[in-house]
């Protein structure tokens, strides 16, 4: 199985940079635990406490509520422009 990076966006509330909403994304962690149940590899990545830094090309995205969504598609769209020029995102 491959590694998978969970990624909890930072939320759009808060300030551009410094530390954001800080809490613990629960819905991040059980599917946190299922993926390691079923034999794989995570690792957590928190955009409220820091840029996240992905070294795999597998990415899930926590978008419970409302105020993610925006953030997520902003993400996606970058992401998917930085492919095309083949680079790598430096958020």
């Amino acid at each position: 199985m491959h590694k998978i990076s969970l990624y909890q966006p930072r939320h759009s509330l808060a300030a551009k940079s410094g530390k954001g909403h800080v809490y613990l994304p629960s819905s991040l962690a059980t599917v946190g635990s299922r993926i390691l149940q079923a034999g794989g590899e995570i690792d957590f990545q928190d955009g409220n406490l820091r840029e996240p830094h992905f070294d795999n090309s597998r990415i899930g995205v926590n978008v419970v509520g409302a105020p993610y969504i925006p953030v997520v598609i902003a993400k996606h769209q970058l992401l998917v422009l930085l492919k095309s020029f083949d680079r790598e995102p430096i958020w």
